[in-house]
C-alpha cells in the first residue's frame, strides 16, 4: 500500500508540475511573408552569412544560365513567387510540415516557409555568377513565460538564461531570418543549373 501510495503521489506531483509548464507556454503565430518580403532588405546592408548561401560561376550566357535557373528551381520544387531576368532576379519559396525545433525544454513541432532569392550576374559573354541564398520563417512557435513557472517547476526548468535564449531564437524564427541549416538543398540546386545548362550543349 505505502508503495501505491508513493507511487500515485509522484503521479500527482509530475501532473501538476505540468500543469504549471502549460500555463507558462505561450503560442504565437507568425504573420506568414512572400518571397518579396523576406527578401525586401538584401542588398541594402542585409547581406547572408556564408552559411545561408551558395555561389558558382557558370561559363555560359546570361540568357541561357537565367533559363537554367529559372528550371532548376521547379526541379527543386520551389514555388516561383517572382522573376525578373532584367535585374537578375528569381524569388521562391517552399512549405515543410512537422518540421521541429530544438530547444532547451524539447523539441517543438511545426511547419516553416523556406525562402529562395537567385541573383545572377553577367561577368562576361560566356560566364554567368549565380547567387542562392536562403531565409526561414515559422509558422507558430512557444514562448516561456518565467514570470507563471513556479518554485516547484524551476527546479526540473532549464536555466533562465537558457529560456531567454530559446524565446529569442523563437521570436528571430517568427519574423524570419537566415537558413543555417540549407547547404544541401543550396548545393542541390547549384547542381541542377549545372545540369541542365550540360543538357542544353551551352558549357
Amino acid at each position: 500500500m505505502k508503495r501505491i501510495a508513493a507511487t500515485l503521489s509522484l503521479g500527482l506531483a509530475l501532473l501538476l508540475l505540468t500543469a504549471c509548464a502549460v500555463d507558462a507556454r505561450r503560442a504565437l503565430t507568425a504573420q506568414p511573408m512572400s518571397p518579396d518580403e523576406a527578401f525586401a532588405s538584401l542588398g541594402h546592408g542585409d547581406e547572408p552569412p556564408d552559411a545561408a548561401m551558395k555561389k558558382a560561376i557558370f561559363n555560359a550566357s546570361y540568357e541561357e544560365v537565367f533559363r537554367a535557373a529559372s528550371a532548376s528551381t521547379s526541379q527543386a520544387q520551389f514555388e516561383i513567387g517572382r522573376e525578373d531576368k532584367h535585374h537578375g532576379l528569381i524569388l521562391a519559396k517552399r512549405y515543410v510540415k512537422y518540421q521541429g525545433i530544438t530547444v532547451s525544454w524539447g523539441t517543438e513541432s511545426t511547419s516553416f516557409t523556406y525562402f529562395y532569392a537567385i541573383r545572377l550576374k553577367e561577368l562576361g559573354a560566356k560566364s554567368t555568377e549565380v547567387t542562392i541564398s536562403a531565409k526561414k520563417q515559422v509558422q507558430s512557435c512557444v514562448l516561456y513565460d518565467l514570470d507563471k513557472i513556479g518554485p516547484a517547476m524551476r527546479l526540473l526548468s532549464p536555466p533562465t538564461d537558457q529560456v531567454e535564449k530559446d524565446n529569442e531564437y523563437c521570436r528571430r524564427l517568427l519574423a524570419g531570418m537566415w537558413s543555417m541549416d540549407s547547404e544541401t538543398e543550396l548545393s542541390q540546386f547549384m547542381i541542377f543549373v549545372r545540369n541542365n545548362l550540360l543538357a542544353a550543349g551551352v558549357m
